[in-house]
């Protein structure tokens, strides 16, 4: 007996899993329901795939489902980037798996530089093209002696289109006494502010800071904490890129992904990173719209020139 009533038990557990589990998918995937309804019903279904390969362009393929959830994406991230401003339309963004491994690909193969060295007996170089987590705050570390034997401190942030916040929040509390107000993430619903917590800081006599149209996000934020909090800061270079907001990504379980943007990204006492960018107080060099105008070879040549003729004041400066 209690063999047969363990059987229909047994039954009716998988009854309730099979009903449940077509009801989750069922529940879970609305966006294919109503591809399936349309497809059984009135709807032309050449009309239908017509619409989408319009829309898909290079990302249609012959996967019916994959191309209806891309679809669905690309429309709601255009809806959703008819009420941003043109700087952050870039940013919302939905990738597919093959995408996505190609940005990574690309973002892994870009080259960051830190190096540290002395100009002088009196002044300290760093220059450094990221945020990057786990790493550029470590190699900061290691130039700190350095840095600390020196009069000036010279921080070249050309190139550097920002990284990690909380890569830039240790390096920036070297800067900032302890419970000074460094910089604050704004959404719609949060603001959080972000205070050092660092009780011994960097102190030198002269900050001088390199920035370039390439300069972007938190080390523009750098540029706003440091002109807060020391008197003694000269930028040299081109106006910077003013990206004034952070990104973030989600990932999903098949290998697609959407980017969006995070927060407004305000400096001291709600200091903002202007939309064209923070002017340097010494202008030398070109534009980055002068720039891609030119050639390729008199692109890298006048980019050289202008990096040589920025260093050179700096050492005018110095001496």
């Amino acid at each position: 007996m209690k063999n047969v009533m363990s059987f229909f038990l047994g039954v009716i557990i998988m009854i309730v899993i099979l009903i449940g589990g077509r009801y989750y998918k069922l529940a879970h995937n609305k966006p294919q329901i109503v591809m399936n309804t349309l497809h059984e019903n009135y709807y032309n279904l050449q009309n239908i795939n017509k619409a989408i390969e319009t829309k898909l362009g290079d990302q249609y393929s012959q996967d019916k489902n994959k191309n209806y959830e891309k679809y669905i994406m690309k429309l709601i991230m255009e809806d959703i980037n008819k009420y941003e401003s043109d700087e952050m339309v870039i940013y919302n963004k939905y990738y597919t798996k093959e995408e996505l491994k190609t940005l990574f690909s690309k973002l892994s193969n870009d080259t960051d530089v830190f190096e540290g060295r002395y100009l002088n007996n009196d002044s300290y170089y760093i220059k450094f093209t990221s945020f990057e987590k786990g790493k550029t705050f470590k190699e900061f570390e290691e130039h700190i002696s350095d840095i600390g034997d020196s009069r000036n401190l010279v921080l070249d942030i050309r190139d550097n289109s920002g990284g990690s916040v909380d890569e830039f929040k240790k390096i920036m509390s070297l800067f900032i006494d302890e419970g000074q107000h460094m910089f604050s993430l704004v959404s719609d619903t949060n603001e959080e502010k972000v205070y050092s917590q660092n009780r011994k800081i960097i102190s030198v006599e002269n900050i001088i800071l390199l920035t370039n149209g390439k300069t972007a996000s938190v080390s523009e934020l750098m540029i706003l904490g440091l002109s807060k909090y020391h008197n003694n800061v000269t930028i040299i270079g081109t106006r910077t890129r003013g990206k004034y907001f952070s990104f973030g990504l989600k990932k999903y379980l098949d290998g697609s992904g959407v980017t969006f943007v995070k927060n407004i990204m305000e400096g001291p006492d709600k200091s903002i990173i202007p939309k064209n960018g923070i002017e340097p107080t010494i202008y030398i060099g070109h534009s980055e719209e002068y720039y891609k105008s030119l050639s390729e070879v008199e692109d890298q040549k006048t980019r050289e020139k202008d990096n040589r003729l920025q260093l050179e004041e700096v050492y005018r400066l110095l001496n």
